[in-house]
C-alpha cells in the first residue's frame, strides 16, 4: 500500500470517528491578522514593481527573511538559477502577407525557432462554446487579444500567435494553406530566490505541512494582490504558528516563492530541492490573491485524477525543468502539450473536501468550491502532493492598477483563518494517525 492510499485510509477512519468537526479550532484568532497583513502589503508595493531577478524581488525576499527572523523562526533564502529565452523579432507570415506578433505561444528551447504549419484563424471575441468545436492540434494559431491564451492552449496548437488587430484583419484577408512563424533570438539565465522558515520539528523524517505563496509581482505591476495579499497573510500565519505549541513529532513548513508569473519557477525549484521531505507533506496549502472582494475560493473539487501510484516524482519534462514559462518581458509564453497535461492533475481526496467543508462550517466561512486554479500549488500536485490553493476574484491584475487601494483587508483575514482551521485539523489527524494525542 503506498503512502497515499495509507493516509487516506487512515483519515477517513478518523474522520468517521471525529464528534467534534464543527467546533472552531481558531478561537481567539488574532482581531488585527488582516490589518497586519496589509502592512506587508504596503511595504511589498514600496519597492517598486518586483519581478523574478529584480532587485526588487531580492529586496522583498530580504523583507520576508527579516519578518520571519524577528518571529524567532530559522528562515533562509533560497537562491535557484535557471534559464530563460529573449525574443529579437518574430515574423508572421500568410501567404505574401506579413506581421510582427505582439506575443507568441511556442516552445523557444526546442531548437526549432521557424514552424510552419496549416494557419488556424481565430477571432479574438471567440466564445467558449465556438473554441470547444475547434480543432487545434498541431496548427498554427493565428489571432488577437482578447482571445483567451490558456483556453487555446488546451487546444494543443504547435504555436499561438497574437498579433494588433489590424495585422490579424490584413493576414484573415490573405488565403494560404501555409503561414511561417519565424523568430530570432537568444538563451539566457537568470536568478531568483525562495525564502522558507520551519516552525516545529527540524527531524527530516517529521511530517509536515506547507503553507506557501509567491511574493514577486507581475513586470511593471505593484503586485498588491497578486501577490502581496498572498505574502502578507504567509508572514501572518507564521507569526500565528510560532506562538503555537507545535507536536515535537510534526512541522510547518513556510515558502515564499520566486519567478511564479514566469512559470511556477520557485516551486519547481523547491520541489526538486525538497523531494525527501516533501515525501511527508500531508498538505500544501498556496495562497494567491486573497485580497478581492469575491470568494474565497478553495481547490477541492474534482477529486483524485492523473496522480501516479509512486512517491513524490516531479513529472515536468527534463528538458523544461529548470526554464522559465514565459519571456520576462512578456513577448512569449510556452506552449506544450506535456506541460497542459500536468495541469490537468487533480490531487483532492475525499477526506480534503470534507475536512475543508467543516473548517469553512466552523467559522462560518462561506466559500465557492472550485476545481485547478494553476498557480504553484499544482507543482505540487502533479507530483503526488495532496495540495488545495485559496484565492479570490474581482481585482485587476498584472498591470499598474493592482494598488493597495483594492486590496480587502477582511478577505485577506478570512483567507488567513481559514488556512489555520485547515492546518490545525490535519496537524490532529496526523496526531492521532501517530497515537500521539499530546
Amino acid at each position: 500500500m503506498n503512502r497515499y492510499v495509507a493516509l487516506t485510509v487512515v483519515f477517513l477512519i478518523i474522520f468517521s470517528e471525529s464528534a467534534s468537526g464543527h467546533e472552531a479550532r481558531t478561537r481567539g484568532f488574532p482581531s488585527n491578522f488582516g490589518q497586519r497583513a496589509m502592512d506587508h502589503v504596503m511595504a511589498l508595493v514600496r519597492l517598486g514593481p518586483r519581478p523574478a531577478g529584480s532587485s526588487a524581488e531580492r529586496d522583498a525576499a530580504a523583507y520576508i527573511r527579516k519578518r520571519f527572523n524577528e518571529m524567532g523562526l530559522p528562515a533562509k533564502i533560497e537562491p535557484f538559477e535557471f534559464e530563460t529565452f529573449v525574443v529579437s523579432t518574430a515574423t508572421v507570415s500568410v501567404g505574401t502577407a506579413k506581421a510582427t506578433p505582439s506575443m507568441i505561444g511556442f516552445n523557444p528551447y526546442q531548437g526549432k525557432l521557424s514552424l510552419e504549419g496549416r494557419p488556424l484563424l481565430v477571432r479574438p471575441d471567440v466564445g467558449s462554446d465556438d473554441l470547444g468545436r475547434l480543432q487545434l492540434t498541431d496548427g498554427l494559431v493565428i489571432t488577437a487579444d482578447p482571445a483567451p491564451f490558456f483556453a487555446l492552449m488546451f487546444g494543443r496548437p504547435r504555436a499561438i500567435i497574437y498579433l494588433e488587430p489590424g495585422d490579424y484583419e490584413s493576414l484573415t484577408a490573405s488565403p494560404c494553406s501555409l503561414a511561417t512563424l519565424r523568430v530570432v533570438g537568444n538563451a539566457g539565465k537568470c536568478v531568483s530566490a525562495n525564502v522558507v522558515a520551519t516552525v516545529g520539528s527540524t527531524d527530516p523524517d517529521a511530517e509536515e505541512i506547507v503553507v506557501s505563496a509567491h511574493y514577486e509581482s507581475y513586470r511593471q505591476s505593484p503586485g498588491a494582490d497578486d501577490n502581496g495579499s498572498g505574502t502578507g497573510v504567509l508572514i501572518e500565519l507564521a507569526r500565528y504558528f510560532a506562538t503555537r505549541r507545535i507536536d515535537p513529532h510534526l512541522r510547518l513548513r513556510f515558502v515564499a516563492f520566486g519567478a511564479e508569473e514566469l512559470g511556477v519557477v520557485g516551486s519547481r525549484s523547491y520541489l526538486n530541492a525538497h523531494r525527501e521531505e516533501l515525501a511527508r507533506c500531508a498538505l500544501l496549502i498556496n495562497l494567491d490573491q486573497v485580497g478581492g472582494p469575491k470568494g474565497p475560493y478553495v481547490e477541492m473539487t474534482g477529486g483524485v485524477s492523473g496522480v501516479q501510484d509512486t512517491t513524490v516524482e516531479n513529472r515536468f519534462p527534463a528538458d523544461l525543468q529548470n526554464c522559465a514559462w514565459e519571456a520576462m518581458d512578456g513577448q512569449w509564453r510556452l506552449v506544450d502539450p506535456r506541460v497542459v497535461e500536468l495541469f490537468m492533475v487533480s490531487n483532492r481526496p475525499p477526506w480534503l473536501k470534507d475536512l475543508i467543508a467543516e473548517s469553512a462550517a466552523a467559522i462560518h466561512c462561506e466559500l465557492i468550491p472550485t476545481g485547478n486554479m494553476g498557480g504553484d500549488q499544482q507543482v505540487f500536485t502533479q507530483a503526488g502532493i495532496v495540495a488545495t490553493g485559496i484565492g479570490t476574484s474581482g481585482n485587476t491584475y498584472h498591470s499598474s492598477e493592482d494598488t493597495p487601494g483594492q486590496v480587502v483587508v477582511g478577505q485577506m483575514a478570512i483567507a488567513g483563518r481559514l488556512a489555520v482551521e485547515i492546518a490545525l485539523r490535519v496537524m490532529e489527524k496526523l496526531c492521532r494517525a501517530d497515537g500521539n494525542t499530546e
